[in-house]
């Protein structure tokens, strides 16, 4: 008999927010494909068990790339599942990333665009 072994699935966030547009926001693709070492981002964990919630919101921080995204180590505890700890490394994809910390400036390029024209007006 082999050996259980709990796992997870992490959430597509994008096809999540698909479903759920009105009141689930994301990063933006760029800001998600641009993650730097060292920064935190927040996945969400499906786990295939009967539990309450059945999804948690989950940070992890940055500690490197791997060829489909990712590589981070989980910075909290799951609140009711016991087989997922703080610095269990896992792998993970921009479609993935639901927040990330520290927040970033977000900007608008039309408004970039719009001032560019107006360079040499007064304001």
């Amino acid at each position: 008999m082999e050996d259980f072994v709990p796992s997870y699935e992490l959430v597509d966030a994008v096809e999540y927010r698909k479903l759920h547009a009105a009141t689930f926001e994301l990063p933006d693709e760029w800001n998600r494909q641009r993650l730097e070492v060292g920064e935190w981002c927040k996945l969400m964990f499906r786990f295939p068990v009967n539990r309450d919630p059945e999804v948690e919101r989950l940070w992890v921080r940055v500690t490197g790339y791997t060829s489909l995204g990712y590589k981070g180590v989980l910075d909290n505890d799951a609140s009711n599942i016991e087989f997922i700890r703080t610095g269990e490394v896992i792998e993970f994809e921009p479609r993935h990333v639901i927040s990330i910390w520290p927040p970033r400036s977000y900007f608008d390029s039309l408004t970039l665009e719009e001032d560019k024209g107006n360079e040499g007006e007064a304001k």
